[in-house]
């Protein structure tokens, strides 16, 4: 009896602890953890795509600083001389077209032109003299081979045979190159036999061939030797 009950009591002990076991091995229920917070990363800032360089510098010179002014072209230098008896000749085929005395000259190197006061001038043709000129201003164009006298002008003809012996006018051309004379503002041309008072003429260096121009009303003529 002892043996069944002591072999019963110890069935029962294990299934005692047996359960004891099964209770004590059950999981334990956990209570579920908050979802952790997730934050999403901040979008980059938009960059402004950058504008090519060539753009840029349109834009300032349109917008800002304007563009440096060009550099002023320099006068030519000009040469002036004043004493006595200055000379000015124009040579052409190695032979002498011009020659005249000044007491004043103001000249351009560049353009080669002068200006003189209280001139006295010769003409030639063909190396010789022909015509002298006197006149209180004279400008000379050396390019074009221009003269031109203001202020009352003198022309005496150095022509034995010229049909105009002196010329007198305001203002007179001398077209070397074209060997011609236009006068005007008022001439008086007087010849061997006669003196006419008129407007204007034109002639060659010589004074061979004179033409006189003028109003039938204004011009004058005086007859005799002069």
């Amino acid at each position: 009896m002892r043996t069944t009950i002591g072999w019963g009591i110890a069935l029962l002990a294990l299934l005692v602890l047996a359960g004891c076991s099964r209770v004590s091995e059950r999981p334990v229920e956990q209570r579920p953890k908050p979802a952790e917070r997730t934050e999403k990363p901040a979008p980059p800032p938009k960059q402004t795509p950058e504008k090519p360089k060539v753009q840029q510098e349109n834009q300032k010179t349109e917008v800002g600083e304007a563009p440096a002014a060009e550099p002023k072209e320099q006068p030519p230098p000009e040469l002036k001389v004043i004493g006595r008896q200055i000379s000015l000749a124009w040579r052409e085929d190695d032979k002498p077209r011009l020659t005249a005395t000044a007491h004043e000259l103001t000249g351009n190197t560049v353009t080669g032109k002068a200006s003189m006061k209280r001139v006295n001038a010769e003409f030639y043709d063909g190396g010789k003299l022909v015509a002298r000129m006197s006149a209180p201003i004279v400008e000379a164009d050396e390019k074009t081979r221009v003269i031109t006298a203001t202020g009352g002008v003198k022309i005496v003809s150095e022509t034995p045979d010229s049909t105009i012996r002196v010329i007198r006018a305001e203002w007179i051309k001398w077209y070397s190159r074209e060997n011609k004379l236009v006068g005007n503002g008022g001439i008086t041309a007087t010849g061997p036999v006669a003196s006419i008072q008129a407007a204007a003429f034109t002639a060659d260096t010589r004074l061979r061939t004179v033409k006189i121009m003028a109003d039938p009303s204004e011009a004058r003529a005086v007859i005799g030797k002069q």
